[in-house]
């Protein structure tokens, strides 16, 4: 009695899984490679991403106004961008109202020490 209740278990659940299977939308070859395509183009690993120039990016460039002791003060952020690594890069441009422009480059790890790694005149 017992060898058929796990013969009768075992079909049972056999039949349930190929019918589950049966039921499910399969994709093609070209859906999964797009599928892929798409998710490697909306998150590449250590990949510059632009940002939105938000309060972090306005804390971060105060933080170089003070950092590198600058005369003239910020009149615009712009091109900001971000990277993920064993913390995060943040790229960004000052434009002062001296009418210099700065492209700076901030290392934040992870317990949130800042350091600036790049810090260059564009334009005077």
């Amino acid at each position: 009695m017992l060898k058929k209740t796990l013969v009768f278990s075992l079909f049972t659940g056999t039949l349930l899984l190929l019918v589950q299977c049966a039921g499910q939308e399969k994709n093609t070859p070209q859906e999964v490679k797009s599928s892929a395509k798409d998710e490697i183009n909306n998150s590449v690993v250590g990949g510059w991403k632009t940002i939105a120039v938000s309060e972090k990016i306005e804390v971060l460039a105060d933080y170089v106004f003070n950092e590198k002791n600058l005369k003239s003060s910020i009149k615009e952020i712009s091109n900001a961008a971000s990277q993920v690594v064993s913390g995060k890069n943040y790229r960004f441009h000052l434009l002062l109202e001296n009418g210099e422009i700065w492209e700076v480059q901030i290392y934040v790890d992870l317990q949130q020490t800042k350091r600036i790694t790049e810090f260059k005149q564009i334009a005077n």
